[in-house]
């Protein structure tokens, strides 16, 4: 996974100047550990050559649709597995969330919602121990961010608050981060794969499969 911003400035028709900085992760997802991942911050600086000598034509001024306004409710289902010690095979994880997101640009979506993350396999790791239900299930309050990079094509920005943290499913903070990707089809169902870390350690890969509700148009806005 990687994601970062990225700025230049032309200094003449054929020269400009460019840097990014973002963050960069490399792992397995837990998927099999040990999960040796590695955390880091990738910053570049250079300088790009234009050596073609045509002159740009941008063509005619785009012309953007009127801006709906409008809430929708994202309802998403989880998928994945992980491994807890090395050597021992990968368990199920997975759960549901339930999201309200607005319309905020025609960039962005933004808005609130809550997850619950189930474990599977706890008494085959703990055969000794009493496992409640709690134990293996969490639920969280999650801030929820749409970066829409096409009508269809989005990435999931989120960061979770646990209001119940499950002990035997290494949710190791308090909260947690989710970023990837999803594709969004004509019928409003989407698919799409993320991350969940905890402090940017990979708690498992999330294959999810959901359905958007849109909600009315409360008003449009005419760029």
């Amino acid at each position: 996974m990687h994601f970062g911003v990225k700025v230049a400035y032309s200094l003449s028709s054929s020269v400009e100047v460019f840097s990014s900085i973002g963050t960069k992760h490399y792992s397995n997802g837990s998927i099999k550990k040990p999960n040796a991942g590695i955390n880091f911050v990738p910053i570049a600086l250079g300088l790009r050559f234009q050596l073609d000598k045509e002159g740009l034509n941008p063509g005619m001024m785009t012309e953007f649709p009127p801006l709906k306004k409008r809430g929708f409710w994202n309802i998403t289902s989880y998928t994945g597995l992980k491994s807890y010690e090395i050597g021992e095979r990968a368990y199920f994880r997975g759960g549901l969330g339930l999201n309200y997101l607005w319309e905020l640009s025609y960039k962005y979506r933004g808005g609130i919602g809550i997850d619950w993350f189930y474990g599977a396999g706890a008494k085959d790791r703990y055969p000794d121990d009493t496992i409640s239900f709690t134990d293996v299930n969490s639920y969280a309050v999650v801030g929820s961010w749409e970066w829409k990079l096409t009508d269809k094509l989005y990435l999931p920005i989120a960061l979770g608050i646990y209001v119940n943290k499950a002990h035997y499913n290494q949710e190791v903070a308090n909260f947690y981060e989710r970023i990837g990707v999803r594709y969004r089809f004509n019928n409003n169902v989407f698919a799409g794969v993320q991350i969940k870390a905890h402090k940017a350690k990979a708690d498992f890969f999330e294959f999810t499969l959901g359905y958007t509700i849109p909600g009315k148009v409360k008003y449009t806005v005419n760029r």
